[in-house]
């Protein structure tokens, strides 16, 4: 883990072929099955740099960072969990506000959603790319707002 502010860092002001080379790098810290890895990259601050990196980078960086968001955004379903409404006083206390997708409060920083990150309209962009492989990897990080249950 020591590498992974040294990667932020060159995600956020490298030249473009080491922004490419740097969210490769990271992808490998995005996989579903860490979370508390997923929890420090996010803790780091590579969210917004990734959402960034969908408007403004290179092809190959665009696709690794929808790639990334993809797998951030796999955790969200299990991290934001519905509020429970506690007998009949539900109506004095003041509820939380509610991802409309994952039902739950939802938040950047601790639920990796990906509509809280503002990545969703730069998502949608990429499906329109022919290039590579952008645009399955923008359908990847889109699909997680489906769950199982709709």
């Amino acid at each position: 883990f020591e590498a992974l502010p040294a990667i932020i860092k060159v995600m956020k002001s490298g030249t473009s072929d080491a922004k490419e080379n740097a969210v490769g790098a990271l992808l490998r810290f995005t996989d579903p099955s860490s979370v508390g890895t997923q929890h420090t990259v996010v803790q780091l601050g590579a969210y917004p740099i990734l959402v960034n990196l969908l408007h403004s980078g290179t092809m190959l960086a665009k696709t690794k960072a929808a790639f990334a968001i993809g797998n951030l955004s796999l955790s969200s379903p299990h991290l934001s969990v519905a509020p429970v409404v506690n007998g009949c006083l539900c109506f004095m206390s003041a509820k939380p506000p509610v991802c409309r997708v994952h039902r739950g409060p939802c938040d950047v920083k601790t639920t990796f959603c990906l509509l809280k990150a503002n990545a969703l309209s730069a998502l949608v962009n990429l499906l329109q790319e022919r290039e590579g492989n952008i645009a399955g990897a923008a359908i990847h990080a889109l699909a997680t707002l489906v769950s199982d249950d709709d």
